[in-house]
C-alpha cells in the first residue's frame, strides 16, 4: 500500500513559513540579496540553501513557500528600503551632530585657552607696571621724571546712544589716542540712555610726566585748529586724520563731552546759534575737582562753568 502524503493545510504551511521567516531574512542579509533581484536566481539560491530542511522535502511546499515569499517581499521591499534609508540618514545626522558638538567644544576650549593666555599676559604686564611704580614711589616729585608706562583717564558722554554713532565715536577716540602715542588699556561697561563710557589709556611707550603733558597739549592744539578751521600744518597726517574722524563721528550728536587726561572737549548745540565746540587743558584744581565730580561730564552745557566755579573754591595742599 502506497502512502500518499497529505496535502498540507494553509494553516500548517503558514506555520512553516513563519518558522522560516527569520532564516530567509538572514539569507537575504548574509548574501546581499535584494528584494527586487531576479526571481529565478533567487529561486535556485533558496532551493540550494533549503534543500536539506525537513520543511521543504515536499517540492510542492517549497514552491508554495517561494511564491508566498516573492509576493510578501515585493510588498515589504520598498518599505524596508525606506526604513533602512531613514535609519542611515538619522544615524548620519547624529554622527554629524556629534562631530559638530566635538568641533564646537574643541573650538570653545581653544578660545578659552587663548582668553586665559591673554589674561595671564595682561596680568603680568599690569604687575610689571605696578612694581615699577612701587619701586619709584618713594622718590616723590622725581617720579615725574622717570620713564614709566603712563596712564590717563578717558571719559566720554554722548547725548545720543545710537549704536552707529557710538561705534564711530569709540573708533575715532581710539584713533585719536593712537595718533598721539596712547592706547586703550582698560575699559568699563557703558551706561545707556544717553551714553557714558570710561576707559584708561596707556602710553604706547614709557614716558616721563612732562612728555605725557606735551602729548596732551598737542591734542588740544590739534583740536583747536580743527575747530577754528585753520590749516593744520602743525599737525602730522595721522593726527589730522584722527581729529577729522572724531569731528565726523560727533557731527550728528547734539551734546558731547570728552575728557582725555587733562584735555576736555565739549560740544553743545543751541537751537538758534547751532553747534559750539570748546577744547582746553584743565588746571590742576579743575582736574582734581572733575575727578571727584565725574558726573559733571554728563552735562556738557554747564560742565565748563561748573568746573570753573567748583575748582575756584578748592584748596590745594601746601607742599614743601
Amino acid at each position: 500500500m502506497v502512502n500518499i502524503p497529505k496535502e498540507p493545510t494553509i494553516s500548517e504551511l503558514n506555520r512553516k513559513l513563519k518558522r522560516l521567516e527569520l532564516l530567509v531574512m538572514a539569507l537575504v542579509a548574509s548574501d546581499g540579496i535584494g528584494f527586487n533581484d531576479d526571481p529565478e536566481e533567487m529561486f535556485y539560491l533558496f532551493r540550494r540553501y533549503f534543500r536539506d530542511r525537513e520543511e521543504f522535502r515536499n517540492e510542492k511546499d517549497f514552491f508554495r513557500f517561494f511564491e508566498h515569499f516573492l509576493y510578501d517581499s515585493r510588498k515589504m521591499g520598498s518599505g524596508l528600503r525606506e526604513f533602512v534609508h531613514n535609519l542611515e540618514q538619522r544615524v548620519g545626522e547624529t554622527q554629524n551632530d556629534a562631530r559638530r558638538q566635538h568641533d564646537l567644544s574643541k573650538e570653545r576650549m581653544l578660545s578659552l585657552s587663548d582668553s586665559i593666555d591673554r589674561i595671564e599676559e595682561r596680568q603680568n604686564s599690569t604687575n610689571k607696571v605696578l612694581h615699577n611704580y612701587l619701586i619709584y614711589q618713594h622718590l616723590g616729585d622725581v617720579l615725574n621724571s622717570v620713564k614709566l608706562d603712563r596712564f590717563i583717564p578717558v571719559r566720554v558722554y554722548l547725548s545720543d546712544d545710537n549704536e552707529a554713532d557710538v561705534r564711530k565715536v569709540s573708533s575715532a577716540i581710539d584713533k585719536l589716542l593712537g595718533a598721539f602715542g596712547f592706547e586703550f588699556s582698560d575699559d568699563f561697561p557703558a551706561e545707556k540712555g544717553s551714553w557714558w563710557k570710561k576707559w584708561f589709556a596707556k602710553s604706547t611707550e614709557v614716558a616721563t610726566q612732562p612728555e605725557v603733558t606735551d602729548r596732551l597739549e598737542k591734542i588740544e592744539r590739534a583740536l583747536e585748529l580743527k575747530g577754528l578751521h585753520k590749516p593744520q600744518s602743525e599737525v602730522d597726517k595721522a593726527q589730522a586724520e584722527a581729529i577729522a574722524a572724531l569731528t565726523a563721528a560727533t557731527k550728528d550728536i547734539p551734546n558731547v563731552a570728552i575728557q582725555a587726561g587733562s584735555i576736555l572737549l565739549v560740544k553743545t548745540t543751541d537751537g538758534n546759534s547751532g553747534p559750539c565746540l570748546q577744547v582746553r587743558t584743565l588746571s590742576t584744581k579743575e582736574l582734581i575737582y572733575l575727578e571727584n565730580n565725574q558726573h559733571l561730564l554728563c552735562k556738557p552745557e554747564t560742565v565748563m562753568q561748573s568746573l570753573s566755579h567748583g575748582s575756584s573754591q578748592l584748596e590745594l595742599p601746601v607742599t614743601e
